[in-house]
């Protein structure tokens, strides 16, 4: 009884402050490294000229991150390439980002006009961190044409992707976007 009484105290004391202060509302947004490194800014802008009244909080992480944030209810809304796991959660496509396989112009590959699936066999590739939605893209269509890779670096960011590329004779499955 005494500490319903103190949790039933605390509760109005919190309903009395939230009717006596003006709260500016929030709308968190998440996106995914491959989103946030291409579209997220613009769409936050427009969001925030559309709805100056709200303030809009965004986070940037990878698909699984963006997913259990949702489900936690720390964010409101998430922009993610990939795949939806959970069936608590509504999907709607908003556009179209192909996905490329990407080398730098001394890699081997670079120079061929055709490449076939074959081709990757054994090669050193680039992939994202395990939860992004690019790695089970790259891991899906890699494992439906039983192509072995080796996996030379495990990175988390395109730009890590990219000077990967750069130095090093890899592949990799980016967004095109990026």
């Amino acid at each position: 009884y005494t500490y319903a009484k103190q949790l039933t105290a605390q509760f109005e004391q919190l309903e009395d402050n939230m009717l006596t202060k003006k709260h500016l509302r929030k709308f968190r947004l998440g996106a995914t490294v491959s989103v946030g490194g291409s579209i997220l800014s613009p769409v936050v802008r427009r969001f925030r000229e559309t709805f100056p009244e709200l303030a809009v909080y965004a986070f940037v992480g990878n698909t699984q991150e963006i997913e259990d944030r949702l489900l936690d209810m720390d964010l409101d809304a998430g922009i993610i390439e990939g795949f939806v796991k959970s069936p608590d959660l509504v999907t709607i496509p908003l556009l179209e980002d192909p996905m490329v396989l990407a080398c730098s112009r001394e890699h081997p590959l670079a120079r061929r006009s055709t490449l076939y699936i074959d081709d990757l066999q054994g090669q050193e590739f680039v992939i994202r961190e395990s939860g992004s939605g690019t790695r089970e893209l790259l891991e899906r269509f890699l494992g439906s044409h039983d192509i072995r890779i080796t996996v030379a670096f495990e990175v988390h960011t395109p730009d890590a992707i990219k000077n990967a590329l750069r130095f090093n004779q890899c592949l990799t499955l980016i967004s095109a976007r990026l």
